[in-house]
């Protein structure tokens, strides 16, 4: 483009001078205005060829922004995910042993001090289900100290029964029975 336009202002320049002289050269003007004219279908060309380059560019910025916008998607689905799982393990963490010692709770409503909350958290719930624990293991020993106590005053009124039984024959006259 730069030999073209320098040919194109050579032959303008040619053409102005004969103009100045008195005598046009028209066949300078015209060399001109066709060089003038490949000048124009060079920047044409060129111009088409620059915007088919931004085509691309565009495409390719676009394929770029594309692929950028699904791995920022699959980041944040990942991300949402990720925080989902954690937000279940932690609930689980919470409700298992709240299951756990509601589940004791309800065996001992109904008298069973067999079952203690198997719980070995340090936390606030682990607390909890220690002292629920030891209140089962002091109840348990209530329990049996009373059963104890059952079974003696049962021994001591069957004994008391059967001397009375003795008594009460001694007192009918049947002098045999010692009790």
């Amino acid at each position: 483009i730069n030999e073209l336009y320098e040919r194109a202002e050579e032959a303008f320049d040619g053409y102005l001078e004969s103009v100045q002289t008195g005598t046009p050269n028209l066949a300078a003007l015209t060399t001109g205005t066709a060089l003038y004219e490949d000048i124009l279908a060079e920047l044409k060309t060129l111009t088409d060829v620059n915007l088919q380059f931004a085509r691309l560019s565009a495409e390719d910025a676009n394929r770029g922004y594309s692929r950028s916008s699904l791995a920022t998607l699959l980041t944040l689905l990942a991300s949402i995910g990720l925080g989902a799982l954690l937000v279940y393990l932690l609930s689980r963490t919470i409700t298992r042993p709240l299951n756990q010692l509601g589940f004791v709770a309800d065996r001992l409503a109904h008298g069973d001090l067999s079952q203690l909350a198997e719980i070995d958290s340090r936390d606030e719930i682990g607390t909890v289900a220690k002292s629920f624990n030891q209140a089962i293991s002091q109840l348990r020993v209530a329990t049996e100290q009373q059963e104890q106590e059952l079974q003696r005053g049962r021994a001591m009124q069957q004994n008391i029964g059967q001397f009375l039984d003795v008594a009460q024959e001694i007192a009918q006259g049947d002098l045999t029975k010692r009790g």
